[in-house]
């Protein structure tokens, strides 16, 4: 299956796999989700190591905070709970907020 949108927006560094997801009612459907294996893989950084480098990248079209600003609220208004982002993107407030007033 072809994926235009995702491959194009997602280059060559996320590769469509498919997955199980569950649902909140416990069914599991398959889902293609782009899953990164690359070398900038950070899943051993811890959440500040990780929100540093958030607040200093950029890509193409904007940065990184923005991403994930953006991916934050797109879950969120689709009543996905993802810990992951969820935690990540507080802290990236967090940080700032700490920066503004220090």
């Amino acid at each position: 299956m072809s994926w235009p949108f995702l491959g194009k927006r997602e280059r060559a560094d996320f590769h469509l796999e498919l997955l199980c997801v569950r649902l909140d009612d416990d069914t599991e459907v398959q889902a293609h989700v782009p899953v990164y294996h690359g070398k900038n893989h950070i899943s051993s950084a811890g959440p500040k190591e990780k929100t540093a480098m958030v607040r200093n990248a950029r890509g193409t079209e904007s940065s990184c905070e923005d991403y994930v600003k953006e991916i934050a609220e797109l879950l969120s208004k689709l009543k996905i709970d993802d810990p992951a982002v969820t935690v990540l993107w507080q802290e990236v407030q967090r940080q700032k907020l700490d920066n503004k007033f220090n």
